[in-house]
């Protein structure tokens, strides 16, 4: 067997010229200058796949006829290739990849794009999901939207409109196939460049209301694209697989110079990035149904300063204009109005206000008509997830380990990305994954400290139940059908549901139904932890329905007899929870009645329900309408 041995003198060219991989991650708070420091790094040195001893493989030398057509910078990335012409034969066109996890109900459809590669998707709008969540969903906003705005906790998600639904990512599976024949790659290394799987209709009817839209110029258009400038090391890897595809006469090829982000990181042709007027109608088409009239949303520019040096800030303006009225927009002009204190999202939305939108670069007097710099949001951050303080800390006094303090005015925005190109994970480290992640694991604590707007990748019905602090699964339990929601029965942990998406159709066991599956049953673990009959004494009174009560062992409200003979839950006038043993909907003089406006307060409740050694307190609200006064 023949071995690239004549190759080694420009391995070693390759390697002087890349001048190692050390990595850094993203700046704090932006994601979307995706760049490598060149700089060499302590202990990043090990990491570098130029510099460790590679795995021994049988590679054959390539044929001349294929290399005829090389250019001199494509033959001097052959270190990075192990040609293997068995292989060869067993490479065809993808499978259609499957965007649509397992248990998640819904309408399918493809995307496909110019070349015919093509993913099963959710259709735009037709994801159901079951009654419980529909209504938690609206309780918690019902509450949220009563609070000062810099007061309020509403789901968002990364990248929004990154989104499989839309073509992002549409081409992983055909990118990774070249893995195996990339010395310094495993074979099933992850190719993922989408971070979303659903459509931003169905992402904002699961109760997202921060909607974040990667805004870039491209080909002389605004689009929606996940940039990357990264003209690095990082360029080997995939100048190596367009080496691959042109040896072996396929005809898609990508790389990652960018001129105005032209192509993306999102394995999608560039002039198939969805153009920004589109999706701003998508979102302008959700505000505009009839059973969304009460609603706000922030939509957050992800943008950057090459928008100011192009002199296109006018266009973007000129896109928002050309959809949403001038008087529905809630401007910084409006706040300055305000006294500069941010109204709750009710005051907005009857003042006739329905969004506000701000940018992640600040482009001063170019853009303050209509768009707010994100740091005039209530001082908005974005500290990361590693920051936030752990349960029982954060939910009672603290947030950040910075010091800031979750729903104190206020706003912390906190991202985490799923991505992976190949051996690099989101940040682009080098053999790393992505943790902590906010997914069903960690959601249900994130949203009992009051993280203002968390926002995470792959957003799902079951990501989305994970982070309801109100209504308990199934409950309450006489509501009833309602339109876009889902009959079949709740998922159990012998039947767990998929909560991130399968690459291709042949993947039988996804690793987001693991997740699922261990999430489920931590929960039920607490849940049952204390006090021990709490559980099994609301499921007993559940027969008779009629009332709600929050429930000591997990701090989630239950549909129980009105008859249970529970103590009510009164709110004392220092801003605490006393638990009282009053006639239901009775409280003591200085005290009254009164539903938790947000997680802490819930939380707060539940250990007073604890302290006063119960196992229930009955909440003011009552079937069949269950709404909250």
């Amino acid at each position: 067997m023949a071995h690239l041995k004549s190759q080694t003198g420009l391995f070693l060219l390759a390697c002087g010229l890349s001048g190692g991989l050390a990595l850094s991650g993203l700046r704090p708070g932006q994601d979307q200058d995706v760049r490598l420091d060149q700089s060499s790094q302590s202990g990043q040195a090990s990491l570098d796949p130029f510099r460790r001893q590679e795995a021994q493989q049988d590679c054959w030398d390539i044929p001349a006829d294929k290399l005829a057509n090389l250019t001199r910078s494509e033959l001097d990335l052959l270190p990075h290739i192990c040609w293997k012409p068995e292989l060869e034969a067993s490479l065809q066109a993808p499978l259609p990849r499957r965007g649509i996890p397992e248990g998640l109900d819904c309408d399918q459809t493809q995307w496909c794009d110019e070349n015919g590669y093509c993913s099963t998707i959710c259709k735009r709008g037709s994801v159901r999901i079951e009654p419980w969540l529909k209504n938690a969903i609206k309780t918690q906003m019902t509450l949220t939207k009563r609070q000062p705005y810099c007061y309020s906790t509403v789901l968002g998600s990364h990248n929004s409109a990154i989104s499989l639904a839309d073509g992002y990512g549409n081409l992983d599976p055909y990118f990774q196939q070249y893995f195996k024949w990339i010395k310094w790659v495993s074979s099933d290394a992850k190719f993922e460049t989408d971070n979303q799987i659903l459509s931003l209709t169905d992402q904002l009817n699961l109760g997202l209301r921060n909607v974040e839209l990667d805004t870039h110029w491209v080909q002389g258009s605004l689009r929606i694209a996940h940039c990357g400038g990264l003209h690095s090391d990082f360029d080997i890897l995939i100048q190596s697989i367009n080496v691959i595809a042109k040896l072996l006469g396929h005809p898609i090829q990508w790389d990652t110079e960018t001129v105005g982000c032209d192509p993306s990181l999102s394995s999608i042709p560039v002039l198939e990035q969805r153009l920004l007027h589109d999706a701003l109608s998508e979102v302008r088409a959700w505000l505009d149904s009839p059973e969304n009239a009460g609603e706000f949303l922030v939509i957050y520019f992800d943008d950057q300063i090459d928008l100011q040096a192009w002199g296109v800030v006018s266009t973007l303006l000129t896109e928002i204009l050309s959809l949403y009225p001038a008087e529905q927009i809630f401007t910084p002009a409006d706040l300055l109005v305000a006294g500069g204190v941010w109204p709750s999202m009710d005051q907005l939305v009857a003042a006739g206000k329905r969004v506000s939108f701000t940018s992640g670069t600040d482009y001063g007097t170019a853009m303050a008509p209509i768009i707010f710099d994100r740091s005039q949001i209530c001082g908005w951050v974005e500290p990361s997830l590693e920051q936030l303080l752990g349960e029982p800390t954060c939910a009672e006094a603290g947030g950040y380990a910075h010091g800031g303090k979750t729903l104190s005015g206020q706003i912390f925005r906190t991202i985490s990305c799923e991505l992976y190109y190949g051996p690099f994970n989101c940040n682009f480290y080098w053999q790393s994954d992505n943790q902590p992640l906010l997914d069903e694991l960690t959601l249900p604590g994130v949203s009992r400290c009051g993280l203002n707007v968390p926002c995470p990748d792959r957003v799902t019905p079951m990501r989305v139940a994970s982070s309801m602090w109100s209504w308990a699964e199934g409950h309450p339990t006489s509501l009833p059908p309602q339109s876009g929601t889902s009959q079949h029965p709740s998922q159990h942990p012998t039947q767990p549901a998929a909560t991130n998406r399968a690459s291709s159709s042949s993947q039988s066991t996804p690793t987001g139904a693991v997740i699922s599956w261990v999430a489920h049953g931590l929960r039920q673990l607490w849940q049952h932890a204390w006090p021990p009959a709490a559980a099994q004494m609301l499921e007993a009174d559940n027969a008779g329905g009629g009332c709600a009560a929050l429930s000591a062992s997990d701090g989630r409200w239950r549909e129980v007899s009105c008859d249970a003979g529970l103590p009510s839950a009164c709110w004392l006038a220092n801003s605490t929870w006393s638990v009282a043993a009053v006639p239901r909907g009775a409280c003591p003089q200085g005290s009254g009645t009164r539903v938790p406006a947000h997680a802490k307060e819930n939380t707060a409740l539940q250990a007073a329900v604890r302290t006063a050694n119960k196992d229930a307190a009955f909440l003011p609200i009552q079937g069949p309408t269950w709404a909250i006064p």
